[in-house]
């Protein structure tokens, strides 16, 4: 009888085993379809995860049904070793299901998020350096772009400089400075002076001396006037504009030779300020004045005079600018460029990372032209107190600044511009759902043409094989006309991007993707 006690206990001990075996199985099997069945599937498990857990709960269940089949003829220890694989295995499925709904909220589906390494982390942080390095190089790059084509390159500093002659608020500041001149070197009273003195030695009578002696004045005063009238008149001429252009060309040595304090030269720096030499001018008014019949304007020597254009902080910048052009305005722009390039190839999420290449780009042209515009209200000041005009001062300073402000707003498009399509090709939600509606509408059109007896037939087939090589062109044809066209101009951008995008348009229209069974 206590044999058959102990039997009997036995088995009662192996059909418990056999029912929480049981239970291991069905729990597993659950969590399997679970994770089958599409908890983890919202986020985009493929079929192929949802395939293998289906085989994961068929074996599991099967392995649960032997187990409980089987234990009744079987050992208590046999039990026990398979309701722990079961266990086990249920744990490991319900692990997957966690990192399912982990890659759920991190928007990649069924991932688990890759652990951080120390490379990793290095990689992300010269990265970030070299977006960071490209945004505030991006000014010195313009400045120094600017600087090598306005100021090493005679038709570039012709063409920025010339058209100032042509302004009729630095027409009337030439001109006044240079009746200033003409005046002070004529001293036209002492000669109006010496020529009644002159007169009245001859033997005038007490009145008719008298006479001459009240005409002093107003003589003085009708040499000056004829004097700023001659000189207006030859300073708004073409021949003032052509003899400007072509002292110009004929002196960007000597414009240089300013910049490097070198003395003699058209354009001078002298201490804190820049300015133009007035001697050629007054040379030539004096000719204009002899032939107008003043012979007394051959005496007037040669004068010695500058015309303040700029001082302090001005002078400063423009000379940094022929400083960086002759350091490094040829290879600053490709050192931003390459700057921004390493930035999105060491980071780990280069569509993320390729945005803030291009906003990098954006702020630094930004700050540029916001520098330049604050630095036009100091020039203004500085001008006004050397006794420019207001309007004179901002037609100078608008003249040598222009080109540097327009590569700065270029500059500022092309980065918002970049950062615009790699936002709209990144793996983003909202883009995502774009391009999907896009695809769709392409779809349908195609199918529409098709229906019509318009489909693409063989060469659609070859569009559709070479359909990722073909867009890969076409992005670099884009890159390629932004980086080597010149002069680079908004409209320029605009249509590069329209072209790109209708080229981008006709592959999807035209390719002929294969029929879904």
């Amino acid at each position: 009888m206590a044999h058959d006690d102990t039997g009997h206990d036995s088995a009662r001990d192996a059909a418990r085993g056999s029912g929480d075996a049981g239970d291991a199985a069905r729990g597993t099997g659950d969590a399997a379809n679970s994770i089958a069945g599409g908890e983890a599937a919202p986020d985009g498990a493929g079929d192929e995860g949802r395939d293998a857990a289906h085989g994961t709960a068929a074996s599991v269940g099967e392995a649960g049904t032997g187990a409980a089949a089987d234990t009744p003829h079987g050992d208590a220890g046999s039990a026990g070793e398979r309701l722990a694989s079961l266990e086990a295995e249920n744990a490991r499925l319900r692990a997957e299901l966690g990192n399912g709904r982990a890659g759920a909220s991190t928007g990649e589906p069924g991932r688990r998020k890759p652990r951080r390494t120390a490379g990793g982390v290095i990689r992300s942080i010269l990265s970030a350096v070299c977006l960071v390095l490209a945004g505030v190089l991006t000014p010195v790059a313009i400045v120094g772009a600017w600087a090598a084509t306005q100021l090493t390159d005679t038709e570039a500093f012709v063409g920025t400089f010339a058209p100032l002659a042509d302004d009729p608020a630095v027409q009337r500041l030439v001109a006044a400075q240079t009746v200033a001149a003409t005046e002070e070197a004529l001293d036209v009273e002492g000669l109006t002076s010496d020529v009644i003195d002159g007169i009245i030695d001859l033997g005038t009578g007490e009145r008719a001396s008298d006479a001459l002696r009240a005409l002093e004045e107003p003589a003085a005063a009708g040499i000056r006037a004829l004097i700023r009238n001659t000189v207006e008149d030859f300073v708004a001429s073409d021949a003032f504009s052509d003899i400007w252009r072509e002292a110009l060309r004929a002196s960007h040595a000597e414009a240089l030779a300013a910049l490097r304090h070198e003395p003699g030269a058209a354009v001078s720096l002298e201490g804190d300020e820049l300015g133009i030499q007035l001697g050629p001018i007054v040379e030539r008014a004096a000719d204009a004045l002899a032939d107008a019949g003043l012979d007394f304007a051959a005496a007037i020597p040669a004068v010695d005079r500058t015309i303040v254009v700029a001082e302090g902080d001005s002078v400063a910048a423009v000379q940094l600018g022929y400083a960086v052009a002759t350091i490094a305005g040829v290879w600053m722009p490709w050192l931003v460029l390459a700057l921004a390039a390493a930035g999105v190839l060491l980071a780990h999420k280069r569509a993320r990372a390729l945005i803030w290449a291009g906003v990098a780009l954006a702020i630094g042209a930004i700050v540029l032209a916001i520098g330049l515009g604050v630095g036009g209200m100091v020039a203004g000041g500085a001008l006004d107190d050397a006794g420019v005009p207001a309007d004179a001062a901002a037609a100078l300073y608008g003249g040598v600044t222009a080109r540097m402000l327009d590569t700065a707003v270029v500059v500022a498009v092309l980065g918002a511009a970049v950062a615009l399509v790699a936002w709209l090709a990144g793996p983003f939600e909202v883009p995502r759902r774009m391009r999907g509606a896009a695809s769709d509408a392409a779809a349908s059109l195609r199918e529409a043409a098709g229906q019509r007896g318009l489909g693409t037939g063989a060469f659609g087939v070859w569009v559709e094989r070479w359909r990722p090589w073909l867009l890969a062109a076409v992005g670099l044809a884009a890159a390629l006309v932004v980086v080597f066209a010149r002069p680079l101009s908004v409209a320029l951008i605009v249509w590069t991007l329209v072209l790109a995008a209708l080229a981008v348009a006709a592959i999807e229209l035209v390719r002929r993707p294969p029929a879904v069974e």
